[in-house]
């Protein structure tokens, strides 16, 4: 028989054909950088400027506009109304004997100091220091969202670190309004956004 020699061409080719069907087997892939993974980075390039520009206008609303930005907040029965939220400056007392809490009232008495919170509901006086807020969640997670009669691709609910006011639960005319909302608040408030259900 004839020797077998080092370049043969058969051998190379039936060497990494059977590699390759190796790795295939057992999920290699054949390069870090797939298709797959290109196609995902260049569509979240694309769709960054125009969700930092509709952050931007969420922004401008929440915290300039005198009325805010209207939302379908979910009552304690899961009925929804239509209030506004609002982004304030609080001025954080200092010369008061009640002291001013992440949930209160407004205070008249001399300060030094303030802080941003929420505001919504028709006691315009009452609010929520941002700093009370923990996530942002999407989908039915509250008693108070569980009780709501629409879908629960529609809802979100904002996670307040408070015994008496645990949540924010907003009812969205559309799936992809509440994905907007959920979004923006989450980067607004600086806090994780975590999806549970549809």
């Amino acid at each position: 028989p004839a020797p077998i020699r080092a370049g043969n061409p058969s051998l190379s080719g039936r060497s990494q054909r059977s590699n390759a069907s190796k790795s295939k087997k057992m999920g290699i892939p054949r390069h870090p950088n797939t298709k797959r993974s290109l196609s995902v980075d260049a569509k979240r390039a694309r769709l960054r400027p125009q969700r930092d520009q509709e952050q931007a206008l969420f922004e401008q609303r929440l915290c300039k506009d005198p009325n805010g930005i209207a939302i379908r907040k979910i009552n304690h029965n899961g009925k929804s109304t239509v209030r506004y939220i609002k982004c304030i400056n609080v001025a954080a007392a200092t010369s008061s004997s009640r002291s001013v809490g992440n949930w209160g009232r407004r205070s008249n008495a001399n300060s030094t100091s303030s802080f941003r919170a929420l505001t919504w509901g028709r006691k315009k006086d009452s609010y929520v220091s941002l700093k009370k807020f923990t996530a942002v969640r999407t989908g039915k997670t509250t008693q108070r969202a569980l009780r709501n009669s629409a879908p629960d691709c529609r809802i979100l609910s904002i996670m307040i670190n408070d015994p008496n006011h645990s949540s924010l639960d907003i009812e969205a005319p559309t799936r992809l309004d509440r994905e907007k909302f959920a979004r923006a608040f989450a980067r607004f408030l600086q806090v994780p956004l975590e999806k549970a259900g549809t």
